[in-house]
């Protein structure tokens, strides 16, 4: 197998968003023409790449639909419904009553209230929600999401379920693995933050490393390591994994409300942006859209944005009931 530069993944991925230098575009050619594998290669990370884009684009945020409804704020006190044993006196009575018509039963049913473990379930609905579980893993559930966790103490195994994406950054516990379940799939901790993406409706399952390390696997595939900067896929289709350190740096945004753009369409900009703040910006042309910007944000608040992203395009923001409308002129 021919050995691949280590930056031709982020070359490629620049390619593929148009976002390239005329000089990086000489460049991938030139290696493109290289070698027969370079295209096939291409032609597997291209996959990955519409794959991944596919999934990003099923949760990007609705604007003109959003415009005519009214958000629930984000930091409203998440709805979490906590799974509780049953009182110690019920458990006395309910066990004395077994032993009494069946010991054995009896038996086997103290020893089954022995090893339970605390339940923790939360829903996030349209909200955001961020929530700590019992081991004090921090969790924050993006919009529509669903997530269980549970202890086996048998297996020394913390179990978190998910349903939708999720950003966890998880407390340390030398005893105890950390276990992610999505679908098929499986996301073992080995001490790190990361976010992970699994709709239902999409083929790809996507990880993405923060910080540390993890193992992303099935029971049927070893899968792929994946360090801090790396991102995973894993297509349900054909139950392949595949991983690039093209990392989407705005995969958290909805956790930390950090924001990397390079070179980014607005269009791009404004509905990661509109996705997580409940006050939506607007453009007010959508010649607009096609515009592109390099700007960072970090915990900054929406009007800030706005303000920031009207100042270096050399537009104006004026504010329209819950909306920040941007205007200015269209882009070359």
């Amino acid at each position: 197998m021919k050995q691949y530069p280590e930056h031709i993944d982020e070359l490629i991925a620049k390619v593929l968003s148009s976002e390239a230098t005329s000089d990086e575009k000489n460049t991938f050619n030139e290696w493109l023409n290289e070698h027969p594998d370079n295209q096939s290669y291409f032609n597997q990370f291209e996959t990955i790449y519409h794959k991944s884009s596919e999934l990003v684009e099923t949760i990007q945020f609705d604007t003109d639909a959003a415009w005519k409804k009214v958000s629930i704020a984000i930091n409203k006190e998440p709805k979490v419904v906590p799974i509780t044993k049953p009182s110690k006196r019920f458990n006395v009575w309910r066990i004395a009553a077994v032993v009494i018509t069946l010991v054995g039963l009896g038996s086997a049913l103290l020893l089954m209230q022995k090893d339970s473990a605390p339940q923790f379930a939360v829903r996030s609905g349209n909200q955001i929600v961020g929530d700590t579980l019992p081991d004090k893993t921090l969790a924050t559930l993006n919009k529509g999401s669903e997530l269980t966790y549970e202890l086996d103490e048998k297996k020394k195994i913390r179990k978190a379920v998910l349903k939708g994406e999720a950003f966890f950054k998880i407390s340390e516990d030398k005893e105890n693995q950390f276990l992610v379940y999505t679908n098929e799939v499986m996301i073992k901790d080995v001490g790190t933050a990361f976010n992970v993406r699994s709709l239902d409706d999409n083929d790809t399952i996507s990880v993405s490393v923060k910080d540390g390390e993890v193992i992303f696997y099935s029971n049927s595939n070893k899968g792929i390591s994946l360090i801090a900067g790396e991102t995973g896929y894993y297509l349900k289709s054909s139950k392949v994994f595949a991983k690039t350190n093209a990392v989407d740096e705005n995969a958290s945004s909805y956790a930390d409300r950090e924001f990397r753009f390079r070179n980014t369409p607005m269009r791009k900009v404004v509905n990661q942006i509109n996705a997580v703040y409940e006050t939506k910006i607007r453009l007010s042309d959508k010649q607009l859209e096609h515009c592109r910007i390099t700007v960072n944000f970090k915990e900054d608040d929406i009007e800030t944005i706005a303000s920031v992203i009207a100042e270096t395009m050399g537009w104006t923001v004026e504010r329209s009931n819950n909306q920040l409308v941007l205007f200015g002129s269209a882009c070359q």
